[in-house]
């Protein structure tokens, strides 16, 4: 990989709290994490799939996310990408031949 391939911009953020109003419901406040929140990144989404839950249509899309290695991510995160909220699901390194990374396989879940 050629540090030109990390061309878009992703966020990394953390549920901070969660407020619960008078119905019950919980809605999560966020912050960024602490260090350089926003990176380059490589962005690509390697799968999707679609299904029904109740009445709504669900779907599912998978990206895998690359960024110049960092140690301080971790599955409890979330990754924002053009506005949107991805779910990390899995962090590894990968060491190349003159650079490391690290890839993130990210969810991303939607409403149809």
């Amino acid at each position: 990989m050629n540090a030109g391939d990390l061309r878009q911009r992703v966020t990394f953020r953390y549920v901070a709290s969660e407020t619960q109003d008078d119905y019950g419901s919980v809605t999560p406040n966020w912050d960024d994490i602490a260090t350089d929140p926003t990176v380059w990144a490589k962005v690509e989404a390697v799968s999707g799939s679609t299904y029904r839950s109740g009445q709504l249509l669900q779907s599912d899309t998978t990206h895998l996310i690359t960024i110049r290695r960092r140690d301080d991510l971790t599955t409890d995160m979330y990754v924002v990408f053009n506005g949107e909220y991805l779910e990390i699901r899995s962090i590894r390194v990968d060491w190349g031949r003159h650079k490391e990374y690290t890839r993130i396989e990210a969810r991303m879940h939607g409403n149809d």
